[in-house]
């Protein structure tokens, strides 16, 4: 893709996408028809696309830590184009379908997560009460043992001083 000087629509569109979501930022240039200066997106994409990092940049994003910003735009501007769909983009470029797949992935991803994160501190509250019920009742479990062992004793005290009371009692 990287090669390409004046890529397809879709190509433009979906490494657009990509270099919002990794931070970058596009180049302003010239446009040579208006003299106005513009956002050139392509050239940012192909200094992105030339790093060798590129496919490693995206296994590891830290999709936790997406800014809300960034995928405010993302929903905004591409996730509703009819034209930012895998099947559409893979017509032009099958390598550019795959990051169009990675980019609506991170899209839902940060959705579940936005609904997941809450249950995650709730689930982690709930687990760190369990584990102070768990200790108060290994305690309390402690404590019962050793009333249970004093009760035995009673109870054999008791016992043989019952015996002792009846051989007493006939021997009277």
């Amino acid at each position: 893709m990287k090669a390409m000087k004046n890529p397809p629509g879709a190509v433009k569109t979906v490494m657009e996408a990509i270099c919002i979501l990794l931070g970058e930022q596009p180049e302003k240039v010239v446009d040579p028809a208006t003299g106005q200066r513009k956002e050139d997106w392509w050239k940012t994409s192909v200094r992105v696309l030339g790093n060798q990092g590129f496919l490693k940049n995206l296994l590891n994003y830290k999709r936790d830590e997406i800014p809300l910003q960034l995928m405010k735009r993302i929903r905004e501007k591409y996730v509703p184009d009819p034209m930012f769909q895998p099947d559409k983009v893979e017509v032009v470029s099958q390598a550019c379908a795959g990051l169009c797949k990675w980019t609506l992935a991170m899209d839902k991803y940060d959705v579940v997560a936005k609904i997941v994160a809450p249950k995650k501190q709730a689930l982690a509250a709930a687990e760190q009460q369990v584990a102070a019920a768990e200790a108060i009742l290994s305690e309390k479990r402690a404590h019962l043992r050793t009333v249970q062992q004093k009760l035995a004793v009673l109870q054999k005290q008791l016992d043989e001083n019952l015996a002792k009371k009846d051989e007493l009692s006939k021997q009277v």
